[in-house]
């Protein structure tokens, strides 16, 4: 009677998925993945992190343009929100710095990491090593299995498959779901064109971040604050967004823009030019909804459209996080970096 009990029990385990890899599986490492992996970590949950690329970031992440390390991929805004500031300082560990605006390089309510995205995605990764998160890079979720009878998922990552309770994923995460409901339309990707141009300005940087519409480039950022290495140098580092691969080839043009209008001095040098392009994949939402109700109780969505997006959960993520220097070491984590 005792092992007919016990193999009963057994079944159920079996059947029902108690036992799982994870109990909760983030795709994708932009700063929303990251803070909510701390926090359900924090809440004491098994937690991994997986990310095809080799670093941290997602649309945040820093790369090396001409050079110059530790640059943000894309032109960013934080915004200007008092909440996310004292947010990033007291639960990221950032050191947050105004923005100049203007000639008079007067200061504005924006603000920005003081080492730009890299000093936060450093962060949150060290957080993460710190609280025992798992995370897999250069890791691709091959496929997602939604097991609405065992209420659990199976997340194929590299040929393995792990199983989890809940899945996190961004409106920018790439899931093929094998579920014979999910049609996983095709969606194609959002391709970002950027150029990178190192000068010689030895004048004070004029502006960091600026709407530049000009010969097809959008906006531009001027990294030059923000970089150790480029700090007396008497160098200067600025990068555009701009629409469409055909424009990749004006870098020129945009140096002499700026300094037509007054935003690099007119003795400036363009040193070396560097183009990148970033791709994302939107998720397919709709197929998430197909599968039903069980399925999406399973998924959570976060919009990671903007950065400044961030305050919408941090009455969330603080009830469970701790402060940044609670758990990693002011001195190690300077170290690090």
């Amino acid at each position: 009677m005792k092992s007919l009990f016990l193999s009963l029990c057994f079944w159920c385990v079996c059947l029902h998925g108690i036992e799982t890899d994870f109990d909760c599986v983030v795709v994708g490492t932009s700063p929303f993945s990251l803070f909510e992996a701390i926090y359900k970590r924090s809440l004491g949950n098994r937690v991994a992190i997986v990310e095809q690329g080799a670093e941290c970031g997602g649309a945040w992440k820093s790369i090396t343009i001409c050079g110059v390390p530790h640059v943000d991929l894309g032109c960013h805004e934080f915004g200007r929100d008092e909440r996310l500031i004292k947010f990033l300082e007291e639960y990221a560990g950032c050191k947050i710095v105004g923005t100049a605006s203007d000639l008079q390089k007067t200061l504005t309510t924006d603000f920005y990491p003081s080492q730009g995205c890299y000093e936060l995605t450093h962060n949150l990764e060290r957080l993460m090593q710190s609280l025992g998160v798992t995370i897999l890079l250069n890791s691709k979720v091959e496929s997602v299995f939604i097991d609405t009878t065992r209420e659990l998922a199976e997340v194929k990552i590299n040929d393995v498959r792990y199983t989890t309770r809940k899945l996190v994923l961004t409106n920018n995460s790439e899931i093929n779901f094998e579920n014979p409901q999910a049609q996983n339309p095709t969606h194609r990707a959002h391709t970002y064109y950027h150029i990178g141009i190192l000068i010689e300005d030895p004048t004070p940087p004029r502006f960091t971040y600026k709407n530049f519409h000009h010969n097809g480039a959008s906006r531009s950022t001027n990294y030059t604050p923000y970089s150790k290495e480029l700090q007396g140098t008497g160098k200067q580092l600025i990068t555009f967004q701009v629409n469409g691969e055909k424009n990749l080839g004006n870098a020129e043009i945009y140096f002499e823009e700026l300094k037509k209008q007054g935003l690099l001095d007119s003795q400036a040098k363009l040193l070396q030019v560097d183009n990148y392009i970033y791709k994302q994949t939107p998720l397919s939402q709709g197929t998430i909804h197909k599968m039903g109700e069980p399925a999406r109780a399973m998924i959570e969505v976060i919009n990671s459209g903007n950065i400044s997006y961030l305050v919408n959960h941090i009455d969330k993520w603080k009830q469970a996080m701790k402060p940044f220097n609670q758990i990693v070491s002011p001195d190690l984590s300077r170290a690090a970096g």
